[in-house]
């Protein structure tokens, strides 16, 4: 009886140990790639819930064998994404002139960098400027603010258009700022690409509901007309439109 206790004991003790790590190097290919985990995120998302009141019936259905081969595929996946991103790091450095950083550094830190630093320099690449592949992402940043006031401004006014299409309430038009708090022209034509893509997957139901709030906007101006009897010594072509409309 000890000794069945005792293995039950590490079997659970496992199980805790495989959530843990499952959890970690889930995360991590989600930041990554958020497409390839979501291959994976029904699977991972059953395992984190297994508890202390469901998880005898896990171990009975399961075993900890099914969250070893869980794991060694995520970590065989993430493995996989490490090498490509190192891949695209080391092209980049290349490409623009970087050198490795100190260590220790974030490698997927450095490819976000890297790929904000070619796009901004690929945006510049129509204006004059000072900036050197040893100029820092931040001067790159502060260059290309300065340099695209007026794109910004109707960058502005293009995202306001779209949520105006989409009734987007207030309090959830947040334009993207910098830690300058200056409004982020790349964050902005992200979201107006991101909401223009999703009006055009939907534009069939704004034209209903474009045409049904004429009509109710018609309505309330025919409900006004009526109620004036002054209407019946005007022109005729009222009371036709009036007869049309109803």
């Amino acid at each position: 009886m000890n000794e069945a206790n005792s293995t039950l004991s590490n079997l659970k003790n496992q199980l805790k140990t495989y959530q843990t790590d499952i959890e970690k190097v889930f995360k991590k290919i989600q930041s990554i790639n958020p497409e390839i985990s979501s291959n994976y995120e029904k699977l991972v998302t059953t395992f984190l819930f297994v508890n202390d009141e469901n998880e005898l019936t896990w171990i009975n259905n399961h075993s900890p064998l099914t969250a070893f081969v869980l794991h060694s595929q995520l970590t065989e996946q993430y493995e996989k994404l490490r090498e490509l991103i190192l891949k695209e790091v080391l092209q980049l450095r290349l490409e623009l002139e970087q050198n490795e950083p100190k260590q220790p550094f974030d490698l997927e830190q450095e490819l976000f960098d890297l790929r904000l630093r070619k796009r901004y320099l690929h945006l510049l690449s129509t204006y004059p400027h000072k900036l050197t592949p040893r100029s820092t992402l931040d001067e790159i940043r502060q260059t290309y603010e300065q340099l695209t006031a007026a794109l910004r401004a109707q960058a502005k006014d293009k995202l306001k258009h779209l949520w105006d299409q989409l009734d987007v309430p207030q309090d959830q038009r947040l334009i993207p700022q910098t830690k300058e708090n200056q409004d982020d022209y790349l964050a902005m034509i992200d979201e107006i690409q991101r909401l223009e893509a999703y009006v055009e997957s939907i534009r069939s139901i704004l034209v209903k509901i474009q045409k049904r709030e004429w009509f109710k906007r018609e309505m309330v101006e025919f409900e006004k007309r009526a109620a004036n009897p002054a209407r019946l010594k005007g022109s005729s072509t009222q009371l036709l439109r009036e007869e049309k409309f109803s």
